[in-house]
C-alpha cells in the first residue's frame, strides 16, 4: 500500500513540477545549474572509482591505460570547485536560515547511524578492522561516537567544511553587496592568486588550504560564485566556447601530468597541477560552470532534473561513509583495469553511473521516511518559535511565521546548491612530499 502512495507522489511531483524539497519549481530557476549538481556528483563517483576503487593503481603498469585513466581523473577533478561556485552563485540573494543546515545535518546523521548499524549487525568485524579484540568495546564505541557526531569527527571532509562555511554566508553576501565591483574583483584575484600560484613553485600549503580540502577554499570559491552572480561575469562566453575552454584546461593539465611522470621521473611533484587550487583546475571548473549555466534543457527534462537533483548529496554521503569507503569501495573496481583501454573507459563511466543511480534510489526511501515523519515541518516550526522568542514579545506571531515561510524556498536553494556535493574522503587530505606518495594522494580523491 505504501509503495502505491510513493508511486503516486512521484507521478504528482512530475505533473505539478515539485522538487523533493516540496517547492513548486519556478520558471526563472536555472535548471542548467541543477543539472551541473548532478553531473558534478557523477564526476565525483568517477574520481572515487578510479582512486579508492583501485583503477589508477592497477593501470600503472600499462602506459595507455594509465594515461586514459588519468585523463578521466583530471576531467572530473573540478567537480568540488563547481559545487562551491554554485553555492555562491545561488546563495548570494538567499536568506540565511538555521533550518537549512539542520535539515542537511539530519540527513547526514541518518546515514552515518543507519550505515554503522547495518555494518554492526551484518559485518561486525569491519568495525574492529583487525585491531586488538581486547579493546573491541572501546573501538566499537568510537565508531558510534563518529556516527553520532559526523561534523566534529570529520566523517566527511566536505560536509564539515561546508557546515563551517554556512554560518559565514550572511557576512560573505553582505561583503559582496557592499564592496565596489573593482574592490571585490581585485581582492578575489589577489586571494586566488596568492593561494594558487606560489604553491606551484614551492609545493607548500602556506595558507592552510590543504590543496583545496578546507573551509577556507570553499569560502574563496563561494565569493567567486557570488561575484559572478552579481555582475553576470563571463556573460560574453557562449556555452560552446566554455566547453572548449573546459576541454583545453583538462588537456593541458593532463599533458603536463603525463610529461612530468613519464619524461621527468626525477621530478618529485608530477601532480603539480592536479589540485583543487591549481590554476588549470580552477579554470576548468569555471568553464564547466559557465557551460551548464547557459544550458536550456527541454521542458520535460527540467521536471526530471528538479525531481532528481536534491538526491545528489546523498550519493556522496552513502558511498563515502568511512565503513563503505574502506570495506566496499576499496579496490573493488581494480578488475576494470584488465579490460582493453576503450572498454576500461566505458566501464569506469558505467560503474560511476550505476553507483550514482543506486545511491539515489536508496535516498528515495530516506526522502519518503523524512516526509512521513514531517521532519521539515517540525524543523521550520522550531525555527519559527525560536525566532519569536528572540524577537521579543512585541513580535506578531503570524508575521514571524510568514517571514519564515516566505524565505523557505530561498534557503533551500542555497542548501541544494552546496549540499549536492561532492567531495572526497578525509584520507585525501594528506600532503606528501615524495613522488610515490604524491601520486597516491591524487589516486585517493
Amino acid at each position: 500500500m505504501y509503495c502505491v502512495i510513493i508511486l503516486k507522489d512521484i507521478l504528482s511531483e512530475f505533473i505539478f513540477r515539485r522538487d523533493f524539497m516540496g517547492n513548486t519549481t519556478k520558471a526563472q530557476r536555472n535548471y542548467g545549474l541543477d543539472l551541473l549538481r548532478m553531473f558534478a556528483m557523477f564526476l565525483i563517483a568517477v574520481l572515487h572509482i578510479l582512486g579508492q576503487g583501485g583503477v589508477l593503481n592497477a593501470a600503472f603498469s600499462d602506459a595507455d591505460k594509465y594515461d586514459a585513466a588519468w585523463l578521466l581523473e583530471i576531467g572530473a577533478y573540478c567537480a568540488v570547485n563547481c559545487y562551491a561556485l554554485i553555492s555562491g552563485y545561488v546563495g548570494l540573494n538567499s536568506t540565511f536560515r538555521y533550518s537549512g543546515i539542520i535539515m542537511l545535518w539530519l540527513r547526514v546523521l541518518f546515514y552515518t547511524l543507519s550505515i554503522t548499524a547495518i555494518f554492526y549487525f551484518v559485518m561486525p568485524q569491519a568495525l574492529v578492522n583487525g585491531e586488538n579484540t581486547k579493546d573491541m568495546f572501546f573501538i566499537i564505541s568510537e565508531k558510534w561516537d563518529n556516527a553520532l557526531f559526523p561534523v566534529s569527527t570529520k566523517q566527511y571532509w566536505y560536509f564539515t567544511a561546508y557546515f563551517f562555511c554556512y554560518f559565514f554566508t550572511p557576512i560573505l553576501n553582505k561583503a559582496v553587496h557592499t564592496l565596489e565591483r573593482r574592490q571585490l574583483k581585485r581582492a578575489l584575484i589577489a586571494i586566488v592568486g596568492t593561494i594558487s600560484i606560489p604553491a606551484l613553485y614551492t609545493g607548500n600549503d602556506a595558507f592552510w588550504t590543504s590543496r583545496g580540502y578546507s573551509a577556507i577554499w570553499l569560502i574563496v570559491l563561494y565569493l567567486v560564485g557570488a561575484y559572478m552572480k552579481k555582475y553576470n561575469s563571463f556573460s560574453y562566453i557562449g556555452k560552446f566556447t566554455a566547453l572548449y575552454g573546459y576541454l583545453a584546461s583538462v588537456v593541458l593539465t593532463w599533458n603536463i601530468k603525463i610529461l612530468l611522470t613519464e619524461n621527468l621521473p626525477e621530478f618529485t611533484r608530477p601532480n603539480l597541477l592536479v589540485s583543487y587550487t591549481s590554476p588549470t583546475i580552477i579554470a576548468s571548473g569555471i568553464f564547466l560552470f559557465i557551460f551548464f549555466k547557459n544550458l536550456n534543457p527541454p521542458k520535460f527534462f527540467c521536471k526530471v532534473i528538479a525531481f532528481l537533483s536534491p538526491l545528489a548529496f546523498s550519493v556522496y554521503i552513502i558511498h563515502v561513509h568511512p565503513l563503505v569507503w574502506q570495506h566496499l569501495m576499496k579496490d573493488w573496481f581494480r578488475p576494470l583495469a584488465d579490460l582493453p583501454t576503450p572498454l576500461m573507459v566505458v566501464a569506469v563511466i558505467g560503474a560511476a553511473l550505476g553507483l550514482y543511480l543506486a545511491c539515489s534510489l536508496i535516498d528515495l526511501l530516506r526522502h519518503y521516511l523524512f516526509r512521513l515523519l514531517r521532519l521539515q515541518k517540525l524543523v521550520f516550526a522550531a525555527e519559527t518559535g525560536i525566532t519569536e522568542i528572540f524577537a521579543g514579545k512585541g513580535t506578531n506571531k503570524k508575521t514571524a511565521e510568514t517571514d519564515i515561510l516566505s524565505d523557505k524556498e530561498a534557503t533551500e536553494e542555497l542548501v541544494e546548491a552546496v549540499e549536492n556535493t561532492a567531495a572526497e574522503s578525509p584520507e585525501n587530505q594528506q600532503d606528501l612530499s615524495d613522488t610515490k606518495d604524491s601520486e597516491n594522494e591524487c589516486i585517493k580523491v
